[in-house]
Order: structure tokens, then C-alpha cells, then sequence
């Protein structure tokens, strides 16, 4: 029988990753030299992939371990947008969120990082803070997202997600434009040419849009509104390089959605409108329809 027989290995370079993280953050904050630190971190994180990477075909072996694999790593990304921050986004960060990514990767995208965050309201307004200015203020550089750091971005969006589905009422976010700035970030990345940054941006996007806090809200009207304005949202063509349109992989992404499968018929139709309407697709209340 295969096991993951890597796991204390795993378990050690973790740790010693997280503690040079730390070093690192504290050496950049006071402003001393930090890059022998950075790249002794580094070293370690391809040490880590080449342990993990076999895995790659057969994950599944890692499900008894991700716990203990991503909480060292998901505790120091917490405890860094607690701080409240966002603008001293330390590079060991980076290192942090690529190292959960590899992870993530390596078990599978499309399950594994969603049972891992925590998903307290208090931590709607720093995570959302921190996104905001990775998505928001960074990418205004040309070809930032090719650039060391999209996964900082990529765990942002997908801690976000994993936010919206907590059972807290809309009255409890801190704020009233909370879901338009997650909507900007979520548009930002989807403007994007990072291709891994599309999907989180999508799935992230669609679970803002069926929230009930959404569809049932006076703000309903609102927030579509202003969705609708946002730059190239309402695209329904593919590129020439085949790359789909951000609406299209928000309506694929809102047709698999488990709770949207558990809604009556009028609140599913009442989404797909809201939706259609939001973009301009008059084929989408079909597709979710069919889908579901």
C-alpha cells in the first residue's frame, strides 16, 4: 500500500520555511538586510517541492495529512493580515502562500484549499484590506501576475471565497461595500492574464453572487448595477487566444455550486435573471438551469 511516507520530512522543512518567514518579516519591518533569510526560505520551499511533487497523480494519499501540512502555514498568513498591514506585505509572504498553493496543487484545486481557512466575520475587512492591495494597487504594474507573488493573490481569493460561504447575515459585515469591493477584486484578476488567478477570481465571484444577503438585499439592485459598469464584465466572446470571457466562467462557476442545487426553483431563476441581466447573457439562465 502507498503512503505518504514524505510527511515528517514535510512536517520539519515546513517548519523551519515558517520560522525563516518570520525572521524574514521581522528583519524587513525594522528594515534591516533580509535576503540571506529570504533565500534560505526559498531553498527550502524547492526542497519541499520535490518532495511533493510525486504526488502529484496520486494527492489523495495527502488527505489524512493536510491538516498538519497547511496550518503552520495558513496560522503565519493569519497572524500577518491581523496585523493590519496590507501595505507591508512582507516577501517571505509570497514564499508562504506559493508554498500552500504547491499544496493545494498537489492534492487537487478544485477541493483541497476550501476546509483549511478559517472563516470568522472579523476577518472579512483584513483579509479583504490585504486582497485589495495585492489585486488592486500591484496590478497596475504591466505583467505583475507573471511576476514572483500571483499566489499571494490566488490564496487571497480563494480565502475570500471560503469567507462567503460562513452562515453570518449580511447586517454583520463591517461595512455596506463589501461586496462591491470583493466584486472589484474579483473583476481585477479576472481582467487578468493569469490564467490559475481566473478560476479563484470566478468561483469567488459566483458565490458573492448567490448569497442570499445578495439576492434578497435591498442592495440587490445596487450592487448589480454597479457590477454591470465594471470594465469588460459584460465580454461574452472568447479572445483570439481562446481564453474565456470573465461572465462566462462566473456563470460556469455559479452552475456548480452545491447550495444552488438545495434553492427552490424561483430563488435559482431569480439568480440566473439577476446574472442575466448583470451581463447581458441571454443564454445563462439556460445553462445554470441545465447544469443544475
Amino acid at each position: 500500500m502507498i503512503t505518504f511516507r514524505e510527511k515528517g520530512k514535510s512536517l520539519t522543512l515546513i517548519e523551519k520555511i515558517v520560522a525563516l518567514a518570520v525572521e524574514q518579516r521581522d528583519l524587513q519591518s525594522t528594515g534591516k538586510a533580509f535576503e540571506s533569510v529570504l533565500g534560505r526560505c526559498q531553498r527550502l520551499c524547492y526542497d519541499l517541492k520535490d518532495l511533493l511533487q510525486p504526488y502529484q497523480e496520486r494527492g489523495v494519499f495527502l488527505d489524512a495529512h493536510m491538516a498538519d501540512l497547511t496550518s503552520p502555514l495558513i496560522a503565519f498568513i493569519v497572524d500577518q493580515v491581523s496585523r493590519k498591514e496590507p501595505h507591508a506585505w512582507p516577501k517571505s509572504c509570497h514564499l508562504i502562500c506559493s508554498t500552500l498553493y504547491l499544496i493545494f496543487k498537489v492534492r487537487g484545486l478544485s477541493k483541497a484549499p476550501f476546509g483549511h481557512f478559517p472563516h470568522e466575520i472579523s476577518l472579512i475587512e483584513p483579509v479583504l484590506d490585504q486582497a485589495e492591495v495585492l489585486l488592486l494597487t500591484e496590478s497596475g504594474n504591466e505583467g505583475s501576475e507573471a511576476l514572483e507573488g500571483w499566489e499571494s493573490k490566488f490564496i487571497m481569493l480563494v480565502w475570500i471565497s471560503v469567507l462567503l460561504l460562513a452562515p453570518f447575515p449580511f447586517s454583520s459585515w463591517p461595512t455596506a461595500d463589501v461586496p462591491m469591493r470583493i466584486a472589484r477584486c474579483c473583476t481585477t484578476a479576472l481582467q487578468g492574464h493569469c490564467e490559475r488567478l481566473h478560476r479563484a477570481a470566478a468561483l469567488c465571484l459566483a458565490r458573492l453572487i448567490a448569497r442570499e444577503d445578495i439576492l434578497q438585499n435591498s442592495v440587490k439592485n445596487d450592487f448589480f448595477a454597479q457590477l454591470s459598469a465594471l470594465p469588460e464584465i459584460t465580454s461574452v466572446s472568447e479572445d483570439p487566444n481562446g481564453r474565456q470571457s470573465p461572465c462566462i466562467l462566473v456563470a460556469h462557476q455559479l452552475s456548480k455550486l452545491p447550495t444552488l442545487r438545495n434553492m427552490p426553483n424561483s430563488e435559482l431563476i431569480a439568480i440566473a435573471q439577476a446574472a442575466s441581466r448583470a451581463w447581458g447573457l441571454r443564454g445563462v439562465p439556460k445553462k445554470i438551469v441545465v447544469a443544475l
